[in-house]
């Protein structure tokens, strides 16, 4: 597991949020990426510019199913629960099988921390 992450100002709720995002993902990649395998890496990067923060989870596993119906078929409340925490942040997920192999999935939201709650910086 390899995680480089920049320094992040998020308010509470944000911090909150973005760490329940980050677990789902990460179990997600555990449990799903690599069945048959004996070993697989798991890349997180956590990311901010002047005005948004984004956090990538790849693996290097069997990858996502491509087709959009098998796609909606395989989705289940993990990926209707990170769309909505995403939402939640005002901003964005998506998960795409890696061309090379695994599957990368990234949220992305304004950077804008709240006046009413004190920072948290991860």
């Amino acid at each position: 597991l390899n995680i480089p992450a920049d320094r992040v100002p998020l308010n509470l709720d944000q911090s909150i949020l973005l760490s329940l995002i980050a677990n789902e993902l990460l179990l997600n990649s555990l449990k799903h990426a690599f069945h048959g395998r004996a070993a697989g890496k798991v890349d997180a990067e956590l990311r901010t510019t002047r005005d948004r923060v984004t956090l990538t989870i790849r693996d290097d596993g069997n990858g996502i199913v491509p087709q959009p119906t098998e796609i909606e078929e395989q989705r289940g409340t993990g990926i209707d629960l990170l769309q909505a925490m995403s939402r939640q942040l005002g901003g964005g997920f998506v998960i795409n099988r890696v061309p090379a192999g695994g599957t990368c999935a990234a949220i992305s939201f304004p950077s804008k921390t709240s006046r009413r709650q004190p920072g948290v910086h991860l």
